[in-house]
């Protein structure tokens, strides 16, 4: 017990119970503070005597006879638990509880005596005035208190008992205890208060777990009394605190010490303890591997003698014994050291002297690691690290906190960091918020598993990400423990652009609109999109080994053939038109391109051809054609006819107008006014028959292109005062006022005299005929070097929204029909704007109806 005595000196003290613990023959070795005040010895009770001295002192005068036959029980050797009800004192009954410990051996080792009161008396829960009494004590007492039938029903309950498990004193009243044990335990507590109703076993402690009314779970430390009265029912009467503090307290000390002694255990270093004797008191595993024990029990109390060289073990000893006398640590000091295989081992070695309460040094805590492999491949070490320093990829390893504990220069160029500025830093100083946020910890995971490998995405220190792909694999120690990750990443930017590149094209191979067909170099195929396959009817299987001949028709010439290859084989690209076959005869027209796919050594590896169906392009252009040839003929019969029906009809027009004006002439002298208007009437008729052919005439002419331009300098306002002119005397008769307006007498322009004159004529005739009265006013003025405008401005009747966008449509008028206000055919605007084109002059029209027109004609003057 020495190695826990301090541990046990703290629990006596904290006991409430009077508690005695003696050596296997019944010698006292430890009590606590309650043994003293409970015991009213005539002797001082000290450690060293027997516990049955104690019980004579009290047999006398209790008029009790206990005496424990230690022997006895030494010899059952298989009792753990025992337990005793000494004779009434101080009007209490007092119930001993004697349990043993046992040594590795499995041989007893030591005796607990725990010492109980019962707080029951016969009678005394029953008596009205004890009852009433009992009761008020019940309010205030700080411990939980409650009474159950034999059954567990509650009777009775105390305030701190609804206080711990949360249900009122209505609610217990109607509960049975079992009701608030969790349901894996409910059996075992119901086996331990039968086993008490049964055996009349007057007092038991036990600690049991509870379900509050919240749902949480508190531990209680229960005295469970069994009360039993004459012609009453047996009743279960329980003292209990709240013991969930000290029950995780117990649990925490008992995980803490589990992961400390596993913690110890997986350190890869020696780790012993030794007392001031030499003697082992603990050893973790990589120590008992050194030492050749296989267990720790076999090495518990055994020394260096028993494992090493008489040399080695007398040298440790000594080492040992300077420790603890001069109270200062030993520490990193190399030993030579012979194993138990016989090889030589290097081993670095640390001791510490220890201490228990500030006893005098009380033994050696050493700390020793074999550095036999670390030296022998140190040389190797710093060979191989400069390697990695050095080569191109980044190289990491962290430590089992993600710690950087080494990085190469490519690292530090890479990610622009200095070495100094990321070691000791998390490696997440360099993870992206673009990756799982998880990443790091499942890496790990994996890494510690057997390695990872994957896509990243990183971030330098200025904050720029770029993918890498990364590799990493744990380190291990000679015990086969990683203690460290190699992590080796390449920047795969480049690699990812020619990627998604790839996949560009992929997509756009696959989803193209024309067929693709890449063949070898000796013109066997070996890939056909899918609008290759639409096309021709084949599938893919049925294409892939042909050679393209499979598509020829036999309408394509030879030559075209041989032309094909001899250019695509020398290097450049060839396009024409082919006329295939598809899988089911039927043919079709393509328009192909195709050309080579060199290596970097510009050697021909590939052809590659685009081909587009052009079946229906090649059907247009045949009807095309057809129709082409028929607007032909049927123009060249329209010119034929137009110029035959001009001839017709302005032949005997002319004739009509001249032997008009003849007989008008000989008869003036007996022609009455009324007559003279008859003239004037015929002779304006004739005219407008000759206006219409003449429009018809030249719109044919102009639109067939067939028509020339002829430029010549023109002065722009003479032109327009001669077509005013023209019209002087219906302007005369409508009384309208004409103003021609302009500030420089020399507009020249350089332009077709035809085309000028039938422009202005038409828009001055319209301006006129289309204004009832007001006025009609022509402007001239130059707007840059290189431009005039003319306007013609009137009052007329204007022009319709509806009919603006169809202004200069052929034979189309605001007023259709024989009852419209005005004569023509539609045909003067259609031919003002294609001679307008004709010269690569503009117009602009503005108009609302009833106000007036204004129309703007922009003339070059070059």
């Amino acid at each position: 017990m020495k190695e826990n005595s301090q541990i046990i000196k703290i629990l006596l003290q904290s006991n409430n119970n009077a508690v005695i613990i003696t050596d296997k023959n019944g010698t006292i070795l430890e009590f606590n503070n309650c043994v003293k005040s409970l015991f009213d010895c005539q002797f001082e009770i000290t450690t060293g005597i027997d516990i049955n001295k104690i019980f004579n002192e009290y047999n006398k005068t209790n008029n009790s006879n206990i005496y424990f036959d230690f022997k006895n029980l030494a010899a059952n050797n298989s009792t753990e638990y025992i337990e005793k009800s000494l004779i009434q004192h101080n009007e209490n009954n007092l119930t001993v509880r004697i349990y043993t410990t046992f040594n590795k051996n499995s041989l007893i080792e030591n005796y607990i005596f725990i010492f109980i009161n019962d707080i029951s008396t016969k009678g005394y829960l029953y008596s009205n005035d004890s009852e009433m009494l009992y009761k008020k004590s019940l309010e205030y007492a700080s411990d939980i208190i409650y009474i159950t039938d034999e059954n567990g029903n509650f009777l009775l309950v105390n305030p701190a008992t609804e206080k711990i498990t949360g249900y009122s004193k209505s609610e217990l009243s109607k509960m049975n205890y079992i009701d608030i044990i969790p349901d894996n335990k409910k059996r075992k507590f119901q086996i331990i208060f039968m086993r008490q109703l049964l055996s009349k076993e007057r007092s038991v402690y036990i600690e049991t777990p509870i379900i509050t009314k919240n749902g949480e779970t508190a531990w209680l430390g229960q005295n469970i009394n069994l009360i039993l009265q004459d012609n009453e029912p047996p009743r279960f009467h329980a003292i209990s605190r709240d013991i969930t503090s000290r029950r995780n307290a117990q649990l925490e000390v008992k995980r803490n010490q589990e992961m400390l002694r596993l913690i110890i255990d997986m350190i890869p270093d020696r780790i012993y303890l030794k007392d001031s004797d030499g003697k082992f008191l603990i050893n973790n595993r990589s120590h008992l591997n050194a030492l050749g024990a296989k267990t720790q029990s076999e090495a518990i109390g055994k020394t260096d003698f028993d494992y090493r060289t008489f040399a080695n073990a007398k040298k440790y000893r000594d080492q040992d014994i300077e420790i603890l006398k001069s109270n200062k640590p030993l520490i990193d000091f190399f030993e030579r050291e012979i194993s138990n295989t016989g090889e030589e081992r290097l081993i670095l070695i640390s001791k510490f002297p220890f201490h228990i309460s500030g006893e005098p040094s009380s033994g050696i805590v050493g700390v020793s690691k074999d550095i036999t492999e670390l030296n022998k491949y140190e040389t190797q070490n710093v060979l191989l690290a400069n390697a990695i320093k050095s080569i191109n990829e980044c190289v990491t390893i962290t430590d089992l906190e993600d710690k950087l504990i080494f990085v190469n220069k490519a690292f530090c160029k890479t990610y622009e960091y200095t070495e100094e500025e990321v070691l000791g830093k998390n490696i997440a100083i360099v993870s992206s918020t673009v990756s799982d946020v998880n990443i790091l910890q499942k890496i790990k995971l994996a890494t510690y598993n057997g390695g990872w490998q994957g896509e990243l995405i990183n971030k330098t220190k200025s904050g720029r990400t770029f993918p890498i792909f990364l590799s990493t694999t744990p380190i291990f120690n000679k015990n086969n423990i990683p203690f460290a990750m190699i992590g080796v990443a390449r920047d795969v930017t480049i690699q990812k652009n020619h990627e998604s590149e790839i996949l560009k094209l992929n997509q756009a191979i696959i989803q193209s609109s024309i067929s693709i067909i890449l063949t070898d170099p000796n013109g066997t195929i070996e890939y056909a999109n899918p609008k290759a396959l639409e096309i021709t009817g084949y599938l893919e299987e049925e294409l892939l080994g042909q050679n393209p001949r499979i598509f020829k028709s036999g309408f394509t010439p030879l030559e075209t053939y041989k032309e094909l290859w001899n250019t695509i084989t020398s290097g450049k690209e060839w396009h024409g038109e082919l006329l295939n076959k598809k899988k089911s005869g039927e043919l079709y027209w393509e328009y192909a391109s195709i050309s080579s796919i060199k290596d970097k050594n510009n050697q021909v590896v590939q052809f590659i051809a685009f081909k587009d169906d052009i079946t229906k392009i090649k059907d247009l252009q045949i009807s095309l054609k057809i129709a082409r040839d028929k607007a032909e003929i049927a123009n060249e019969l329209k010119d034929n006819f137009i110029a035959t029906i001009s001839h017709e009809i302005r032949t005997p027009i002319n004739g009509i107008l001249g032997m008009t004006s003849l007989i008008k002439e000989a008869f003036s002298e007996h022609i009455t006014e009324e007559e003279s208007e008859y003239f004037d009437s015929l002779n304006r008729s004739s005219k407008r028959i000759t206006r219409t052919t003449d429009l018809i005439i030249n719109y044919s002419r102009y639109k067939s292109q067939n028509a020339e331009i002829n430029k010549t300098q023109i002065n722009l306002i003479e032109c327009l005062q001669n077509i005013i002119n023209n019209f002087s005397q219906v302007i005369a008769n409508k009384q309208l006022e004409v103003s021609l307006i302009f500030t420089n007498n020399l507009f020249l322009i350089n332009s077709d005299e035809f085309c000028i004159n039938e422009i202005f004529t038409n828009l001055i005739d319209n301006a006129i005929k289309f204004t009832n009265q007001g006025k009609v006013d022509l402007k001239v003025f130059q707007i840059n070097n290189e431009q005039i405008c003319v306007e013609i401005i009137d009052t007329g009747i204007g022009i319709s929204n509806e009919y603006l966008p169809d202004l200069f449509e052929p034979y189309i008028q605001e007023e259709n029909g024989y009852t419209r206000s005005y004569d023509g055919i539609g045909l003067g605007l259609a031919l003002t704007k294609l001679l307008i084109d004709k010269i690569g002059a503009s117009i602009k029209v503005k108009s609302k109806k009833g106000e007036g027109t204004t129309i703007a004609v922009l003339l070059n003057n070059t």
